[in-house]
């Protein structure tokens, strides 16, 4: 029993740590890119767009998702703040930039989860699963694992460019989100860990269902065009 533990505490590990360092890498790169089309190049000029994965990691958040991980099978943690900067944008629809510059966290990572859904959707509807019943259940932890980490870090973002969002456009403090947003993000880690730990089963279920469907149409749309 100690043994089968220690290899399902052993294989949530290492999907946690394949599901880490190519998410933390591409909403990285895609939020520092996303930011320089609204018309902040903030993260642009540090180094932020690009795909090396060490400019990405952060050890503090590698720290948490490795001891989360170990501690409760629920790992959760976060890659390198992006650099924002508000005060940068000017023009035509500032306010309306600036409101998804805070947020852009939250939209890259909810495009990587529509994202993960569609492809989750296609492996339903070609039956790849089916095809590869020995790879199914590493497949699906994978994915799974993938899935859940995007989820929290979409509830994480979400959370922060919210406050962001207030202490910069109603309290005036976006210098003081700047100084102490180590600690802020620490404090909506935890938040966030309690949203997901709480919702997570019947999101989750949800989202299958949502696979199971959109796969199903998938399929009929794949008969009829090649029979």
């Amino acid at each position: 029993m100690t043994d089968f533990t220690t290899l399902q505490s052993a294989i949530g590990l290492i999907a946690i740590l394949m599901a880490y360092f190519p998410t933390v890498t591409v909403s990285g790169y895609f939020q520092a890119w996303f930011a320089a089309k609204l018309g902040d190049n903030t993260a642009q000029k540090l180094g932020f767009q690009t795909l090396d994965p060490l400019k990405h990691v952060s050890l503090f958040g590698l720290g948490l998702l490795v001891y989360s991980q170990l501690i409760s099978g629920l790992g959760v943690g976060w890659g390198q703040r992006i650099p924002l900067n508000p005060h940068n944008i000017f023009g035509s629809f500032r306010d309306i930039r600036r409101i998804l510059l805070f947020f852009s966290g939250a939209i890259i990572h909810g495009a990587i989860v529509f994202a993960l859904i569609l492809f989750g959707s296609l492996l339903e509807a070609l039956n790849v699963l089916t095809y590869f019943p020995a790879n199914s259940l590493i497949i699906m932890q994978l994915f799974r694992v993938v899935l859940l980490f995007n989820i929290y870090l979409l509830v994480l973002f979400l959370i922060l460019g919210a406050i962001e969002f207030v202490m910069t456009e109603y309290l005036h403090k976006w210098r003081l989100f700047e100084k102490y947003g180590l600690w802020i993000q620490i404090i909506v880690f935890f938040m966030a860990f309690l949203v997901v730990s709480i919702v997570f089963p019947v999101l989750l279920g949800f989202i299958f269902s949502c696979v199971e469907i959109i796969g199903h149409y998938i399929r009929l749309v794949l008969v009829k065009l090649f029979g």
